[in-house]
């Protein structure tokens, strides 16, 4: 059998097959791993030292629950963190010193690969 996965958030997923005569039982060599997030995008990219702006963060593989998508800029966490589709998040920036930081997503304890400079956020 061959399948093409769904979009998803960064998880782990059971994989079953059914057919008239049922469906498949659950078991551990059935989990498919969905990949990590992306950061593809950070508009605006540029902000205040102070922080406290909001920023669009677009790529893949985001978590609609809510906290199922950690973002941080640099090693800072971003805090309003709301993801309305697999591929865009708001959060707001938080403060930082002047310069430029990478953007990371993190979900199901999967972090998304640097990227710059698509996942850049310069701090002015």
């Amino acid at each position: 059998i061959t399948a093409i996965s769904p979009p998803a958030a960064a998880q782990s997923a059971d994989v079953t097959v059914t057919t008239p005569n049922g469906t498949s039982p659950l078991s551990a060599n059935d989990r498919f791993k969905f990949g990590p997030p992306t950061v593809t995008g950070v508009s605006p990219n540029t902000g205040s030292t102070s922080g406290a702006v909001s920023v669009t963060v677009t790529g893949s593989g985001f978590g609609l629950a809510p906290g199922s998508t950690i973002l941080r800029f640099g090693s800072t966490l971003a805090t309003g963190v709301e993801c309305t589709a697999l591929t865009s998040c708001t959060a707001v920036a938080p403060a930082h010193k002047a310069g430029t930081v990478d953007v990371r997503a993190t979900v199901d304890a999967q972090s998304s690969a640097k990227a710059p400079p698509v996942d850049q956020f310069t701090y002015k």
